[in-house]
């Protein structure tokens, strides 16, 4: 039988609110900010958006094998390096190129570390308290997105809104790796 890891149950609990926020920033502010900066058109937009799930699954699809080469909670800390890159591109650049870039990023910081998160929980997880962790998980993830929806009252220029959400992602990244190796060494 599986003992439970209190610390890390906690640990992924935060982990996967603060990935859910990042990730629905791109929900949230990405298509007011589309038909503003690009003129895009609803269905353009959709269709974009769309785009950043599909590579979400993709790199979800891959993750097991990036895993057990760098480990859980630096996969996950390469998820938040890649939500801090794509809302970087973000706040910088006006280019249309460039939006495939923070598409696959924040698509791949997705992919990186919701399922991988999911995946830990389990873990760390005994028989006894599965139940009541995942819905810890689930709270940790409705709540993320729930949080995201502020990030809009930041400002209305969308380069202060992606700047905040990259530092963010830098703050949560690196906080999350330092914490990840802590409980593992525990």
């Amino acid at each position: 039988m599986k003992v439970e890891h209190k610390s890390k149950v906690r640990l992924v609990f935060f982990a996967s609110m603060a990935a859910m926020v990042l990730f629905f920033v791109s929900f949230v502010s990405i298509p007011l900010y589309l038909p503003e900066a690009f003129s895009f058109s609803d269905s353009i937009t959709g269709y974009y958006m769309a785009f950043i799930s599909l590579i979400a699954i993709i790199t979800a699809s891959q993750m097991p094998k990036v895993v057990s080469k760098l480990g859980d909670g630096n996969t996950v800390g390469l998820g938040f390096g890649c939500f801090m890159s794509g809302y970087i591109v973000l706040a910088m650049f006006t280019s249309l190129p460039l939006l495939i870039l923070v598409a696959i990023l924040i698509g791949i910081g997705f992919g990186f570390t919701i399922p991988l998160l999911n995946h830990m929980m389990i873990e760390a997880s005994s028989s006894k308290n599965l139940g009541k962790n995942l819905g810890l998980y689930s709270m940790g993830v409705f709540g993320g997105q729930f949080l995201s929806t502020f990030i809009e009252y930041l400002s209305h220029d969308y380069a202060v809104i992606f700047g905040c959400a990259a530092a963010m992602a830098l703050l949560f990244g690196v906080v999350l790796i330092l914490a990840f190796k802590k409980v593992d060494a525990n």
